[in-house]
């Protein structure tokens, strides 16, 4: 028996995958696969972003007429969400 780390019930952030966690316990090599698939979703990661160009933080980037700006807000729904999201709006 392996032993349990304080933070196994919060890390993963789903169902499943807290279902995956707790089987590594019974079955190492579930863990192994585990490790396999977070690889290959980094290099997932990797492959489709890096080309994108980096952003910076601050206002000194110059959009000329018609050039978009796109961002990805996620979490709005909540008190503080619906205010950075109308912050982004203004």
């Amino acid at each position: 028996m392996q032993r349990v780390y304080v933070n196994l019930v919060f890390e993963p952030p789903t169902i499943a995958g807290l279902a995956a966690a707790l089987s590594t316990l019974d079955d190492p090599s579930a863990a192994t696969h585990a490790r396999d698939s977070a690889d290959a979703l980094r290099a997932l990661i990797t492959k489709y972003t890096r080309d994108l160009p980096v952003a910076r933080a601050g206002n000194d980037i110059a959009l000329s007429d018609g050039d978009e700006r796109v961002v990805l807000l996620t979490g709005s729904t909540g008190n503080i969400g619906s205010h950075i999201f109308a912050y982004l709006l203004d």
